[in-house]
């Protein structure tokens, strides 16, 4: 009543609803006077539109209805169908319970046809029954004279028989079936032995399959045969095995694996069988052993890809497994000897090399191999690998300690052995064996790393480096105790000059080794000049070859001539040239050997002993302890002085032409405007005397020339000093900046 009510309520509200929309729809058409004449036609288009709302109401409605009706017609007859079956299911429960009663009576039948379906199969198998001694016979004689196939089709006559009498056992189960079953087992059981004769000359055959198959690749094709057979016979009754629940003795024989893992062994076999030398017999056995089994893989391989594959069924891939099986025993006997503790750097770098020759040309990437390699694992695992250039940078950085520790040895051996002077290359200067054996060296294990990888090369190469820097202090050391040995006995090394030389310039070509070194194996890409160990250890050695020029041989020659020096500008001096006679013979002399240096610290060491000539000149000139008795005096020193500076001059434009320039603080220009003051007679000129040095004489500066006036005997000290004093006070704040320029020789007198 109440859901009446609701829905009665329903309808008027949409009643309304509609009356409201009207209205409002009406009141729109009818807004303006002229629309009253089109009343007729809004009338027929309101009729038409709810004569077809109408019609589609109806349709609808009579939809729903033939719906409903169909749907009562199939309940109709769901349920005539279900009182059907349930007539019928009484009628078989009756039936049911008749046949279980006929069963009973029947058991005498069923078990006189049990007896009656093993006895056939009896019948049926009764040539093999009786002939089994025979046939296990004939079956062993074929498989001792390797005719296969016809052992196996006998062996398998054998087993059908026996399998069918023990599929009938199983069958027809009853109290005496065990024993019967346990019977007809022990009939067979030399049928049992045959199958694992055949077995073991089968899978023998399997064994030598790489040899066989080119020999005899009917035998193989007969053996694979086989085993395809009894695959498919161990498919069969597994899948019977579902419905009867029985399987042979013995069943699934899994040969096809068997083959397999007898192919897998055999690979394995011939892998480790390649170890021609001993470690203890032969120091290079690890390249011998791996040379042997590159080859015999090669040539194993080769045999798959002409022989195999032709022999071999498809299904099998035997060129993708033969080549996975190789990959494997390969990788195996890699980590086995890795595992052996590789004890030098040389074990190690053959595996790592061996590697990478494993996938080139040398050998999976032969030309007359085809294989996809895309599907191998790595040879040698990451970590394993990682392990290996770990200890091999370990051991490269011992080793190279030993080795630059026994050349420095060797080389100090050398400089004390004093019997002859060091060797000279072709343009005869001398030379000493160290750089070639750091460079042959360097060269020999940086070729090593970089066919490994860049990046070991870039490590090895900051090991040579780090080294090089700890040796160059070593070197620098044993050549200080040379010197100081020296230093003691000047008699005691006849040839310590020569193996200066020698080692400067060895210095020099250690420097051009690293940097060739570094361009050679170093991308631009891993270092950084700024901060490069190797770039430290270049300067290093560029520094020390110039030490050796100036704190060695330098030194030696100024300890033969110091005390011609101190003669200079001394009452014993004026008047005779012998001094600077004697000092530049001494100069010559010593270049006999100098020049047996390369030609750019030859000119390095020139130079410097010029500078420092010239320097102690200069100085003794400005500070001398001489003073002039008349102006002929003061014109004769100047005649000496001239004469002394341009036979220094002549001599080293004569020994090393580059030492000299335009500019040369003993050019004849310099020297006649530092001398003017002393050589003239007007004391009133000599401010424009030293205006003229001051302008032309760069870095020198007047108050150092007071001592220099001194020696004039027509002016004493503080005259001179005064006069110097007015010229600096004139041309104070007129100075141009070049002549403040300290970076010049006078500068630094």
């Amino acid at each position: 009543m109440l859901n009446k009510s609701s829905y009665q309520n329903e309808l008027d509200s949409i009643e309304r609803q509609a009356r409201g929309n009207a209205k409002k729809t009406l009141s729109e058409l009818l807004r303006l006077p002229e629309n009253l004449e089109k009343v007729e036609f809004h009338r027929e288009t309101v009729a038409q539109k709810k004569s077809s709302v109408e019609a589609m109401l109806k349709s609808a409605v009579e939809s729903n209805l033939d719906g409903v009706k169909t749907g009562l017609t199939q309940l109709s007859k769901a349920q005539n169908d279900i009182m059907a079956i349930r007539d019928n299911l009484k009628e078989i429960a009756k039936i049911f319970g008749d046949v279980k009663e006929a069963s009973r009576k029947l058991e005498k039948v069923k078990e006189e046809n049990s007896r009656h379906s093993l006895l056939a199969t009896a019948v049926d198998n009764v040539k093999y029954i009786f002939n089994v001694p025979e046939c296990v016979k004939s079956c062993q004689k074929a498989i001792d004279e390797s005719r296969l196939l016809q052992a196996h089709k006998l062996l398998c006559d054998l087993e059908t028989s026996r399998n069918d009498l023990l599929l009938e056992l199983h069958n027809h189960q009853t109290e005496s079936s065990t024993e019967q079953f346990k019977r007809v087992r022990n009939y067979f059981e030399q049928v049992q032995n045959l199958r694992g004769s055949l077995e073991k000359q089968l899978f023998m055959i399997l064994s030598r399959v790489l040899d066989g198959v080119k020999k005899e690749p009917k035998m193989i094709v007969n053996v694979l045969r086989i085993i395809e057979r009894e695959q498919m016979a161990d498919n069969l009754f597994i899948s019977q095995y579902d419905t009867y629940g029985f399987l042979p003795p013995g069943r699934p024989l899994k040969w096809r694996n068997r083959c397999f893992e007898t192919l897998q062994k055999t690979v394995s076999e011939r892998i480790s069988a390649n170890q021609a030398a001993d470690r203890s017999q032969e120091s290079r056995w690890i390249t011998i052993n791996l040379e042997h089994i590159r080859q015999a893989t090669l040539n194993d391989l080769r045999t798959v890809n002409m022989h195999c594959q032709h022999t071999f069924p498809p299904v099998y891939k035997i060129q993708t497994r033969f080549l996975q099986m190789y990959h494997e025993a390969i990788s195996k006997h890699l980590e086995e000897l890795i595992d052996k503790d590789l004890t030098t750097r040389e074990e190690i770098f053959e595996i790592l090399s061996w590697e990478s020759e494993y996938y080139s040309e040398g050998l999976m990437k032969h030309s007359t191999l085809s294989f996809d390699l895309t599907g191998l694992k790595p040879l040698i695992s990451e970590k394993l690998k990682l392990d290996l250039k770990d200890k091999y940078i370990r051991l490269t950085k011992t080793e190279l300690t030993n080795y630059l520790n026994n050349t420095l040895r060797l080389e100090k051996g050398e400089w004390i052995d004093n019997s002859k002077e060091p060797s000279s290359d072709s343009e005869g200067h001398f030379k000493t064996e160290l750089p070639y054996l750091i460079s042959s060296y360097c060269e020999r294990t940086m070729n090593e790393a970089k066919s490994i990888s860049d990046d070991l090369a870039t490590e090895v190469m900051n090991i040579w480096a780090e080294e090089m820097e700890h040796f160059h202090r070593s070197y620098l050391a044993a050549l200080k105790d040379f010197k100081d040995n020296h230093t003691g006995n000047r008699q005691k090394y006849s040839f310590y000059v020569q193996q200066i030389i020698a080692n400067a310039n060895s210095c020099e070509s250690i420097e051009q080794c690293l940097i060739g070194h570094r361009r050679r194996f170093t991308p631009s890409k891993t270092y950084s000049l700024e901060d490069s160990k190797l770039d430290k250890a270049m300067v290093n050695y560029k520094a020390l070859s110039k030490t050796l020029c100036k704190d060695y041989l330098m030194e030696e020659l100024a300890e033969d001539i110091k005390q011609y020096k101190s003669v200079l500008f001394t009452a014993k001096w004026i008047g005779s040239n012998e001094v600077m006679q004697t000092i530049n013979a001494t100069i010559e002399d010593y270049n006999n050997d100098f020049r047996h240096l390369n030609d750019d610290l030859h000119l390095y060491l020139m130079s410097e002993i010029k500078r420092d000539i010239q320097t102690f000149y200069y100085r003794s000139m400005f500070s001398p302890k001489i003073a002039f008795k008349s102006p002929e005096q003061r014109k004769q020193v100047c005649d000496q002085i001239q004469i002394e500076i341009s036979s220094t001059l002549i001599l080293f434009n004569k020994i090393c032409p580059r030492c000299v320039n335009e500019n040369d603080p003993f050019s004849e220009t310099i020297v006649k405007y530092i001398l003017e003051p002393i050589i003239m007679t007007d004391t009133e000129l000599l401010s424009m005397a030293l205006e003229l040095i001051k302008t032309h004489v760069l870095g020198l500066k007047l108050e150092k020339l007071t001592g220099f006036l001194a020696m004039r005997e027509d002016l004493n000290k503080s005259a001179a000093e005064a006069k110097i004093k007015e010229i600096i006070e004139d041309s104070a704040g007129k100075t141009d900046d070049k002549y403040l320029n300290t970076d010049n020789f006078f500068s630094k007198i």
